[in-house]
């Protein structure tokens, strides 16, 4: 049994143990989440944003006029042959290995060469064959595909004359007569059909040869190309399919 002492003393100290802080049993206060930050605000007054819009600088374009376009077809913009199309004056197209323009009368025709520098890689034109025809006054693009694009040489009535065949990869223009037409070279032709400008040699398949002319019935097709280096045109007047 205990004493009076010991039964003060036992008091006491659990008393002195409920005080103590943090010696308690039970889980302490959970602290609270540090406060989520809003985003500041990104809106600008609609007057403020009218102003600015009116403030950019304002360009026109201009009318791009396919003024060689026959109706119904799509403006062919950035194609190889765009520059036959599009402009005041029709520009030098190149369905390599060929280079091509239209000129007064008729159309030229050459092989461009390639002239390598640090800055930039230029095919330069070399001396080429051209080819006229008489009544020839205008040219409108009138078809065209990937790989290909039909050119309509008219008089001045607006009829067709000839119709050429570009393509892509091939070395020479296909040509169709559209009524009885002679078709003249700035040099003769040989009787294999064979003519030289400066240092290319051209050729000429179908028609009918002879001096500088080739002539052609309605309907009638030739196929006009310039020979590669190394390549005999004769050879290659036999192998044309163009």
């Amino acid at each position: 049994m205990l004493g009076r002492r010991e039964l003060l003393t036992l008091v006491g100290a659990a008393a002195a143990v409920t005080l103590v802080p943090g010696c308690t049993s039970g889980p302490g206060p959970t602290p609270s989440a540090p406060p989520t930050p809003r985003p500041a605000s990104t809106a600008v007054d609609a007057d403020r944003i009218a102003a600015l819009v009116e403030a950019m600088p304002k360009r026109s374009v201009g009318d791009l006029a396919a003024t060689r376009l026959a109706p119904g077809l799509t403006p062919p913009t950035n194609r190889w042959f765009s520059g036959l199309v599009f402009g005041e004056q029709a520009q030098p197209v190149f369905p390599l290995p060929l280079g091509f323009a239209l000129v007064e009368g008729g159309f030229e025709m050459w092989l461009p060469q390639v002239a390598v520098s640090e800055k930039a890689i230029i095919g330069q034109r070399t001396a080429g064959m051209t080819l006229t025809t008489a009544g020839v006054s205008s040219a409108l693009v009138t078809g065209y595909d990937v790989a290909s694009v039909t050119i309509e040489l008219r008089d001045a009535a607006g009829a067709g004359v000839l119709a050429l065949r570009l393509t892509q990869g091939v070395p020479g223009v296909s040509v169709t007569a559209l009524q009885t037409v002679s078709v003249a070279a700035q040099v003769p032709w040989t009787g294999l059909g064979v003519a030289t400008v400066g240092t290319t040699s051209f050729g000429v398949r179908g028609g009918q040869v002879s001096g500088q002319d080739v002539r052609l019935a309605a309907g009638e097709a030739a196929g006009f190309f310039a020979a590669p280096p190394g390549v005999d045109p004769a050879t290659l007047r036999e192998r044309a399919q163009i």
